[in-house]
Parts: structure tokens; C-alpha cells; sequence
């Protein structure tokens, strides 16, 4: 989606990215219009009209985006949106887009579903985090996408079109053709047949983690079928520091099998089980970068840990969180201290020191 900008006078917007667009099959879709004002400005007003009908539209400052939440579900159809933002009452920008409600039906939850909601949230209690809400579109995402893996043998983020059960390319593409616009998280687990334990796979895989650590209360769409787990988290409105294990948290694992794909070793050319890796990440709306200058795991004795230290300087996979992975195992029963200096891409320090307990 091309961002454009629009200027009049020292008042300016930058806007691009709406949705749904297409064919979506749920009935009651979130509809928004990314529309950011730069250079100090301030949306002052928004309308929004569905098929030349106004509606309550508002504008969220947390998301930079004009939202509306329908009250009831739509008819299947077609639908034309048409949307205005006036910047301070002087600069107006607009957009206008159409989606399609499908008349089929989107699948629904399962029991397992269920057991998966409640292990990741009993995750998010341990860490001293809000549960995340569930969202029917999100799950109804999830179930096709962990579907679209049985049918092809496969566990994946990205889709083929050219193979059974295909939904949409990426994770965000299959949750606007379900109704829920903007971006997310995913995580996959396959051939793994207890949910329970599927989640705890990704939570202990230390990139997989990260979105498990998010603060607020985002929402969440799970889907199990067969062996395939899926876990699609939408981005926090919530701004903060997480971290794992969370500060005071005890009984926490020695080791980790390593089982991430892609490894977190390979920039090291390692492999195999390591010591239980540490989580640090940086949340915001906009998913700001960070810059880490250090980030130590210190033991008994104020003795620095060996281990390996994964940032956004050196990981691909990294751009606002950092991981510090023990080389061996953690010693059990043992209280343990991370030491953290990094700031945001706006220089804003985020340092954070903080101590954890080993189980057995």
C-alpha cells in the first residue's frame, strides 16, 4: 500500500493504508484509514460514509487512524467506503475503497482452541500481563491458515495460492479477507498434537516469544486443526517494555532445545540446546526500532554468563526486541540479574536491570 502526503500551507498529513478491501468473510469488519498528521498538526474532524450513510467513525491517536466498529453485521454485498479527514480545521484528505461481504460462512472455534486461549493467557498472568482478548475474525483467520497447513503438509506463514485452502499470502492478508484490518504477530507450531504444549513451544522459542510479551490487552485469533497450531496477536496500542523471564518470576527452565525456525544460532553457527534464553522488547503502535548497546545475563557471584547475544545490530530477525542465550545450561535454583542499556530510534533510554529464579 503506497503512503501519499498532502500539504497546505504548514499543515500536512501523511495517509495510505485502509481496509478491508476485496472479498472479506466476516460480517461485522473493522473499517480504517491510516491518516497520520505531521509537523505538529492534529485531526480535527472525520466523517465516514458506508454506501452514502453516514457513520460514527472516530480518530484513534494511539494508531494514527480514523476507525469505525460497526454496531451490527453487514448484509452480504457490496460496500463503498468514503472517508474525510480535516487536519486543524483546514486541510481535508480523503479516500475512498469498496470490499465485498461474502455470504459464506467463516469457521468457528474449536475445543482446543480453547485450551490454546487459556495456556497462553495463564503465560501472560505468569508475566504479570492483562489476558488477551479474543476475536472471532482473528480465529476464524487462524483456523484457515492452520487448515491451509494440513491440507499441504506444511507449517508456514506465507500462503500459495496455487495450493488447497488458500486464504491470503501473509498473516495480514488472510485476517482482512476475515474482517480485521491492520497488522499482527503470528506463530505456527506444527505436528504437535497437545495445544497446551504447542504454546508453550513457541513461547520458549525465543523470536516466537516476543509477541507474548506485548503490554495492554491485544487481541488474539487461535486456530488448531490436527497437529496445527496458529496464533495470530495484533499489535498492541499499549506502549512499554516486556521482558521474560518478567522480574521476580521464579521456576524458570534451565535449557531450551533450540527448536526455532529460523534458529536464533545460526548467526553464531550453532546449534542444539543451549541455556534458557532471555527476551528484552520495546513496544509502540508504530513498532519503533531500538538501538542495544549491551545486554548481559549475570550469575553467582556477579559473573557475567557466557552467552550469545542477538540485537536488531546483528539479527535480521530483530528490530525492537534483544535476546541473551545462555551457552550452557542455567544453574537450578539459582537467582539470576539481566542488565539492559538500549534506547529508542527517538533516543528515548529504555535501560532496564531486573533478576529471575531458576527452577530444577
Amino acid at each position: 500500500m503506497s503512503l501519499c502526503l498532502l500539504t497546505r500551507a504548514d499543515v500536512s498529513a501523511v495517509y495510505g493504508k485502509f481496509g478491508p478491501t476485496g472479498s472479506i468473510e466476516g460480517p461485522r469488519p473493522d473499517i480504517s484509514w491510516k491518516v497520520t498528521p505531521t509537523g505538529g498538526g492534529h485531526v480535527s474532524r472525520v466523517d465516514m460514509r458506508i454506501n452514502d450513510h453516514p457513520v460514527a467513525a472516530t480518530y484513534n491517536d494511539a494508531s494514527d487512524a480514523v476507525e469505525y466498529k460497526p454496531e451490527q453485521a453487514f448484509a452480504a454485498g457490496l460496500y463503498t467506503v468514503d472517508c474525510r479527514a480535516t487536519i486543524d480545521g483546514q486541510l481535508i484528505v480523503h479516500q475512498d475503497w469498496s470490499f465485498e461481504v461474502d455470504s459464506g460462512n467463516a469457521p468457528s472455534g474449536s475445543f482446543a482452541s480453547g485450551i490454546a486461549l487459556a495456556a497462553t493467557n495463564a503465560i501472560r498472568s505468569e508475566l504479570g500481563l492483562p489476558a488477551m482478548v479474543p476475536d472471532d475474525r482473528m480465529n476464524a483467520a487462524a483456523e484457515a491458515h492452520s487448515r491451509y497447513e494440513v491440507l499441504n503438509g506444511l507449517t508456514c506463514h506465507e500462503e500459495d495460492s496455487d495450493k488447497p485452502g488458500f486464504t491470503g499470502k501473509a498473516p495480514w492478508d488472510r485476517l482482512q479477507r476475515f474482517g480485521f484490518p491492520g497488522t499482527c504477530f503470528e506463530g505456527a507450531c506444527g505436528n504437535q498434537m497437545d495445544p497446551k504444549r504447542a504454546v508453550r513451544m513457541l513461547f520458549d522459542a525465543p523470536y516466537h516469544r516476543i509477541a507474548f510479551l506485548q503490554p495492554g490487552a491485544p487481541r488474539v485469533g487461535i486456530g488448531v486443526e490436527g497437529g496445527s497450531l496458529t496464533i495470530d496477536y495484533s499489535v498492541s496500542t499499549s506502549e512499554g517494555v516486556g521482558a521474560s523471564p518478567a522480574p521476580g518470576q521464579t521456576d524458570i527452565p534451565t535449557t531450551w532445545d533450540g527448536n526455532e525456525s529460523p534458529s536464533p544460532m545460526r548467526i553464531f553457527g550453532e546449534s542444539g540446546a543451549v541455556g534458557y534464553p532471555i527476551v528484552f522488547a520495546w513496544f509502540s503502535p508504530r513498532l519503533e526500532s531500538i538501538r542495544i548497546t549491551s545486554m548481559r545475563l549475570i550469575g553467582p557471584g556477579q559473573v557475567e554468563v557466557p552467552a550469545y547475544v542477538n540485537t536488531p545490530d546483528n539479527d535480521s530477525e530483530l528490530r525492537f526486541a534483544g535476546v541473551v542465550t545462555p551457552k550452557k545450561a542455567l544453574q537450578p535454583h539459582t537467582v539470576y540479574t539481566v542488565e539492559v542499556h538500549a534506547t529508542t530510534e527517538r533516543g528515548v533510554r529504555i535501560d532496564k536491570t531486573w533478576s529471575f529464579t531458576t527452577g530444577v
